[in-house]
Order: structure tokens, then C-alpha cells, then sequence
């Protein structure tokens, strides 16, 4: 039920369940199910929904474990307004458990609606719920199946399936003494594609079982008192489950409490698909493995799978997460876009950060070094990633071939996996992923490990499952995104077609388009393409288009013809590209805003002239404002011996004078100490240290990620 991502972020399942924290009331049992800015906030969701413990009838009563559902189409606000018309829920009641699950997601399958929101329910007495992240790519024939068997569907989704399967399975039982992980267990068993799930059911009340294959979850663990354990054993079951078999399973085994966190008492588990939505409860978190079950059940949490794999780790271990609650909020921001575009500068420098090493003018990446013959000897680099981070090893491209003088091949992970693309021994593979979690970018490593190849990943998330699953790699700290389009493109945000086109290709075709109400953005900067682009401007006014040009300031080819220009501070070649994208995503911004969409309303007080004065200096002064940045963070830890010099400087390099295929390959793979002399060096932008000038750089290198 979800669309495909790009690093950043994607929608998020997001559950609570506590026990005896405090006598609690329901109200505020509730709340943090609604607040959009810190919870559930995502531009324009389609839908959400959310189901929670029902009134109890009486002690006695057979059916008093009922679940509420609500569903709402639109924002989360709309369902926080939905529930307190309910007239059957108490928000004033005090409780001392409570354990509710609530989800907002983007249609893929069946148009958005209140019927196709989740949680998906079992039946009209809502027996099993379940929240997804995820597709079911079998879905039409489980549903077929599960026709004739009587069960009727209500909505157009894939995830209605998994709670009908799952009351199947329920209804279907060898014995009453089935439990709740057990029936999820045989579920997962039938399912295909990619999954993140969390259930509740009214015959397991207070229990929650999750699981995931192919997309993010991770539990957050908040607890009063010191947790009994850091590291939660997994525990595995002796074969494949079958019907009718009575499997071991944890509830079997011996006593689970010291394979679970706490004592049963003042303990909150949160189960989320991203770490920013669990925050301001808990910096203690997680991560699962695909196909870990996990149960929280009598306040205890215990993590099982089927099957034991050579290489499985044996634990899952809790990490303390490195964020701030300021991180994940809007701040003095009209919307989380905004925001995370004025924090560009302080991102380049948190990426950079503890990475150059001034004194001896080196650059220090921490996860390579045990690697380094490997990658010394390899024939050819691939980079492999889907939208954006595909798009960034584009722009990494021409710097790596320039200097490793290896060829780099730059790939989609679907159409990588699509074509069975021969990969070697001798290759090393490069998959980039901002949260780490893309699925096609996982199938495609997974891929690539099979036939052999050294895999790095390069990625944004501590914990991920590329992190996990890659040899080695670089972490780019660049902090976490909270929009739904985290790369800020004008096609995803403004819903215009837009096209990105090479100068030398505009001729080819998509010159036939331009007219004067054809609006053209072009990019013309003093680099090795200047002449090119004039050529592609001249194709365009002949036309009579009416472009708006990115140009370097004070350049007088384009000024002098009086064109919409937005001037540029100049750089050396490796960088204009990124400053370029700067007023680019300004654009795509205001442009959605012209247009009516919702961009999470305005900051009271702020004034027109303000704002436009505040995106005025942002674009025009970036490199004044980094460079005192990384000089005052330089002073600091030098002692105020040494600055760098920086933005607007020509980085100059050239390779050692070695004799011998050593001094070749080093030479070739830019292994090696670079000094003054006639060559360009382009720094990599996937490790942003090109914002430098660097007399000597030299590559040295720790065994982990950084």
C-alpha cells in the first residue's frame, strides 16, 4: 500500500503499546496519535486511520475485548476531529494499559478513500487488525482463495488479505492454546513482496505481534526503570510451520524473561518504520531483521524466526539513537521542506565534520581501510540507486572516472535486477540509499553479494538494512528528513511535468516543444559546457522562449541580453552543480504554493518582505556563511592554528611519480598524496568535501561506517 521512495522518507506504521506506566487517562492515551507536526506529519496524506482498545461491556461479558476502528479520509487533523465525535469513547477514562495502533498511507492500490485506509480489519466484529507498509504482489490470488471460502472484502487494497488470511488461519486452528505470534507466523508464510505489519486482535487483548520482509520497522523501548537486558536473543523454531502441527513457538519454551525487556511493569514499546516518528518518546530503539517476529505480550518483548541461517546474528541489540527532538520539528519554518533547505550549510559540515584532518590537510573516511586492496585491485566501479540517489551517483560520475581512470557504470536498482546485469569478482558495487531501505536497491545487493562482488553502501540512516547487509560504507550524517518529496523536486512537489534535459541533447527532439508560453529554466556556467549551453540558448530564443537562466554572477554573455537571470556565486566545476540546486528547489516550493498545495500553512508574524529578504541572503552568501562555519568548528579543534582555505579557491592535484604497476593502480584510484600542480581535482560530491581547497589529499581509511 505504499509508493516507492527515495531516502527518505516514506510513510510510517506507528503503534503504542504500555503497560501500568500510570493511571493514564484515555485522552492521553490518545494524543500522541495527533500530532501531525511530531508524529504522523506527512504533506498531503491521502488517508489515515487508527484503532484503539473499545469500551469494555462488562467483566463477564464473552465479547467486553472489542477494538475500536476509525478511518478518515484526508489528515490526521480530520481524524483527531472524527474521534472525539465517538460517544462511545471516553477520552477522560483512566486506564492502566493501553495499546492502540494508528497508520497513514498513500494509495497504491484502490483510490483513496476511508474504506481503503488502514488498520484493515478481519470482519465487522474487527477480530484481527493490521496495519501494512508494503505490497502484496500475491494478493489477487490469496483474495481469490479466500472468496471461496466465504470471506468477504470491503475495499480495493492488497493489505485487506492479510487480516482475512489471518482469521483463516484463527478459524482454523488444531487448539484454543494457538498463539497470537504463532497464527502470524503461518500468515507470513503465504505472503509475497515486501512488508511491514503490526497486529491486534481482540482474542489476544493487550498483545502485539509485528513483523517485516523487505521494509523498514524498528521498536522503540521506553522504560521507567533500568531495562533487565540490551540485547534481546532471538529465538528460532526447530522447522517450517505446518498446519495442523503443534510448533514450538515462545510461549512453549522455557521461561522468556530473560529474552525480553523489562519486568512487565513501565514499559512502552513503539513499533514504527522510522525513527523520527518515536523520537520525543524514546532515543532507545531496535531495528529488525527481515522475517524477526516480534511479540510483546504481558509487558515482555521476545524476537523469534522461522528458520537459523549461517551468518544470522543471534541478537537484536537496543541503540541509543543520536537525534534530537529539534531535529524532526518545523521550528521558525512555514513547512518541513523549507526548513530542511535552509539547513543545507549546517548539513555540509555535519557530513564533513571529523572528516578532514587540516593539520596534515587529509581526508579521513572511516568504513574502507580493511577493504582497500579489494578495492585497489578492482576492474570496475558500479553505482546502483533509485530516484534521487540514482541522480546523485550521475552527478558523482565524471569526478570518479576522472580520477580512479576506471569505468563507472551508474544504474536503477529495478532495471539493474530486470536486465540480470553480469557482475564479477572483481567489481565493486556502490548502493546509495538515504534511509537505507529501498527495496529494489536491497534486492539488487543482495544480488550482487551472490556473484561475489565487494559491497559498499552509502547511506543516511544508522542501523539500516543496507548498513547491515553491505561490507563496508560511508554514512553521510546528513540528519533526518522529514518531507515526503526529500529531494524537493519541482515534478513531485508542484504536480507540473517537468524535464530535466542535456544541452546537447535539446536538438534531438525536445526542441520542437519550445515556444513562448513553453516556461524553460537553463543552467549556463563558466565550466567546461559554457560554449554548449550558449549553443542550447540560442536554439531556445530563436524559438521565441523565454528562459530563465541560472548563470554565474556577473557574466556578461547572458546579462547583456537581458534575460530573467538568477546569478550564482562561482566556484570550482564539482560545485557549481550543487549551488545550482539551491534556487531550484526554492522554486519548486513557492511554485507549490502559488498552486494551492498545502504546504503545512504559514509561521505567525512572519512577513512577506522577511522571507523573501531571508531567501535572498541564503542564496546569494552560502559560501560566506559555510566558510565561517567550518572555520570556527576548525579553530576549535586546532587551537587556532590553522584555517582552511575555501569556497571560490581552484583545487589543484596531481598524482605520484611512481614507477610499476603499484604506483599505476595508486595513481589511477587516487590512493595517493596530491600536490600543487596543472590538474583539476574534483572532489566526490557523495562525501561533500569539495566545499574545501585541499593541498594534500589522501585517502586513509577505519574499518567501519562513519
Amino acid at each position: 500500500m505504499r509508493r516507492g521512495t527515495v531516502g527518505v522518507c516514506s510513510r510510517r506504521l506507528w503503534i503504542r503499546r504500555g503497560r501500568r506506566r500510570s493511571i493514564t487517562s484515555e485522552r492521553e492515551t490518545y494524543e500522541p496519535f495527533f500530532l501531525p507536526e511530531k508524529v504522523l506529519f506527512r504533506k498531503l496524506e491521502a488517508m489515515c486511520g487508527i484503532a484503539v482498545d473499545g469500551p469494555d461491556k462488562t467483566a463477564t461479558d464473552i465479547n467486553s475485548n472489542t477494538i475500536c476502528l476509525i478511518k478518515k479520509m484526508g489528515k490526521v487533523k480530520a481524524l483527531d476531529e472524527e474521534l472525539h465525535k465517538k460517544d462511545t469513547l471516553d477520552l477522560d477514562a483512566e486506564l492502566c494499559k493501553h495499546f492502540g495502533i494508528a497508520h497513514t498511507r498513500w494509495a497504491t492500490h484502490g483510490e483513496p478513500s476511508a474504506v481503503n485506509s488502514h488498520p484493515h480489519r478481519s470482519d465487522k466484529e474487527n477480530e484481527f487488525v493490521v496495519i501494512h507498509n508494503g505490497i502484496i504482489t500475491n494478493y489477487k490470488e490469496l483474495k481469490a482463495y479466500l472468496i471461496t471460502k466465504g470471506y468477504e472484502f470491503e475495499s480495493e487494497t492488497d493489505t485487506e488479505v492479510i487480516p482475512k488470511l489471518i482469521k483463516y488461519v484463527y478459524d482454523n486452528r488444531e487448539s484454543d492454546s494457538v498463539t497470537f505470534s504463532t497464527l502470524v507466523e503461518r500468515v507470513i508464510q503465504q505472503l509475497e513482496g515486501a512488508f511491514a505489519l503490526v497486529f491486534k486482535s481482540r482474542h489476544f487483548p493487550g498483545d502485539a505481534v509485528s513483523t517485516r520482509r523487505g521494509s523498514p520497522l524498528l521498536i522503540g523501548v521506553r522504560s521507567e526503570a533500568e531495562l533487565s537486558t540490551e540485547q534481546i536473543p532471538v529465538q528460532y523454531n526447530s522447522g517450517r510451520l505446518k498446519e495442523g502441527v503443534q510448533e514450538k513457538n515462545s510461549h512453549n519454551r522455557p521461561d522468556c524473561s530473560n529474552d525480553s525487556v523489562g519486568d512487565g511493569s513501565a514499559v512502552e514499546y513503539y513499533f514504527a518504520s522510522d525513527a523520527s516518528a518515536i523520537i520525543e518518546h524514546t532515543n532507545k530503539v531496535l531495528y529488525l531483521e527481515d522475517n524477526d517476529i516480534a511479540a510483546v505480550t504481558k509487558g515482555k518483548l521476545s524476537i523469534h524466526r522461522l528458520n537459523k541461517k549461517a551468518g544470522d546474528d543471534p541478537v537484536r541489540a537496543i541503540q541509543t539513537l543520536q537525534m534530537e527532538l529539534q531535529q524532526i520539528m518545523k521550528g521558525n519554518f512555514d513547512a518541513f521542506m523549507q526548513k530542511e533547505i535552509f539547513e543545507q550549510p549546517e548539513s555540509v559540515v555535519n557530513t564533513m565534520r571529523g572528516r578532514i584532518c587540516f593539520d596534515s590537510n587529509k581526508v579521513v573516511l572511516g568504513g574502507l581501510k580493511d577493504h582497500m586492496k579489494e578495492i585497489k585491485r578492482c576492474r570496475r566501479l558500479i553505482m546502483i540507486g533509485c530516484g534521487t540517489s540514482f541522480h546523485a551517483a550521475v552527478g558523482t560520475r565524471q569526478i570518479l572516472e576522472e580520477l580512479t581512470e576506471l569505468p563507472v557504470m551508474v544504474e536503477l536498482a529495478s532495471d539493474f535486477l530486470d536486465r540480470n546485469t553480469p557482475v564479477f569478482r572483481d567489481d565493486v558495487c556502490f548502493f546509495i540509499s538515504q534511509s537505507g531501505e529501498t527495496a529494489d536497491t536491497l534486492m539488487a545487493l543482495r544480488y550482487c553479494k551472490d556473484h561475489g562482488a565487494l559491497i559498499v553502501g552509502i547511506t543516511n540512516t544508522v542501523g539500516s538494512s543496507i548498513c547491515r547487509e553491505t561490507t563496508c560504507g560511508v554514512h553521510i550524517n546528513a540528519g533526518p528528513e522529514i518531507g515526503v518529496a526529500s529531494t524537493k523536486k519541482i515534478k513531485e512537489i508542484t504536480y507540473m511535468h517537468s524535464e530535466g534535459i542535456l544541452a546537447g541533447e535539446l536538438k534531438h527532439g525536445p526542441l520542437a516543444l519550445i515556444d513562448k508560453n513553453m516556461p524553460v529554466i537553463m543552467i549556463i556556467m563558466r565550466d567546461a559546457c559554457y560554449i554548449k549551453c550558449q549553443n542550447a540558448l540560442q536554439q531556445v530564443t530563436a524559438r521565441s522562449g523565454r528562459p530563465i537562466i541560472l548563470c554565474c554572477q556577473d557574466d556578461p554573455e547572458v546579462t547583456k541580453n537581458a534575460y530573467q537571470t538568477i546569478e550564482l556565486p562561482h566556484t570550482v566545476d564539482c560545485l557549481q552543480g550543487i549551488l545550482c540546486v539551491i534556487p531550484l528547489q526554492l522554486l519548486s516550493f513557492h511554485l507549490a504554493v502559488m498552486r494551492g498545495y498545502d504546504m503545512r500553512g504559514s509561521v505567525p508574524g512572519t512577513a512577506k518582505g522577511e522571507g523573501e529578504s531571508r531567501r535572498c541572503r541564503f542564496l546569494r552568501r552560502p559560501s560566506s556563511r559555510l566558510n565561517q562555519r567550518i572555520a570556527a568548528d576548525t579553530s576549535r579543534r586546532t587551537g587556532g592554528k590553522s584555517r582552511p582555505r575555501l569556497l571560490g579557491s581552484v583545487l589543484k592535484a596531481k598524482g605520484p611519480r611512481g614507477q610499476g604497476t603499484e604506483g599505476r593502480r595508486n595513481r589511477r584510484l587516487g590512493l595517493c598524496d596530491f600536490t600543487s600542480g596543472n590538474r583539476y581535482i574534483r572532489p566526490p560530491c557523495g562525501v561533500v568535501t569539495s566545499c574545501l581547497r585541499v593541498d594534500v589529499l589522501r585517502v586513509e581509511i577505519k574499518t567501519t561506517y562513519i
